[in-house]
């Protein structure tokens, strides 16, 4: 007998096969234009497990940061691992900071994040800083500038599930 999935769980699945839909979802905001075509190429990479390094070079203006924004939140909520430390690692920790406020954000604003998966923000967050945050379950995002160290890095023994 199948089992019968509620419709949140419904629109769970398909999220989670869709990254553009989630970032849709939980940031319309970000995607109020029509999507280009290298988006789905880079979704489709994104999805692939097998992928460990992923280099995109594409022409200034076209939403490379927005989209690795929403795979970030989209790796937390969605990824495999059961715990997730994921490392932001931009030019200047300045911009990996500002990806992470943008994520911070979401998880503490958006009505559509909240309803697929209730309030994570800042008022339950183990730690809430400008370049670190630590949800109650205890998966963790942190900011870093190139040059910065990251070997070794953990939280609570956890090696990076995303870089």
């Amino acid at each position: 007998m199948a089992e019968l999935k509620t419709k949140k769980d419904q629109v769970l699945d398909i999220l989670r096969k869709s990254i553009i839909t989630f970032g849709r979802t939980v940031s319309p905001i970000s995607f109020y234009l029509p999507t280009p075509d290298v988006h789905y190429e880079i979704e489709s990479l994104f999805l692939k497990e097998a992928i460990k390094k992923l280099l995109i070079i594409a022409p200034r203006g076209c939403a490379k940061t927005s989209l690795v924004t929403i795979y970030i939140l989209h790796h937390l909520f969605f990824g495999d691992e059961k715990r997730k430390l994921i490392v932001i690692i931009s030019k200047t920790q300045t911009h990996a900071k500002s990806i992470l406020n943008t994520v911070k954000n979401i998880i503490e604003f958006s009505n559509g994040f909240r309803k697929l998966f209730g309030y994570q923000g800042s008022q339950t967050a183990k730690v809430w800083r400008e370049d670190k945050i630590v949800l109650a379950n205890g998966d963790a995002i942190v900011a870093r500038g190139c040059g910065q160290p990251i070997r070794g890095i953990n939280e609570k023994i956890q090696r990076p599930t995303l870089i």
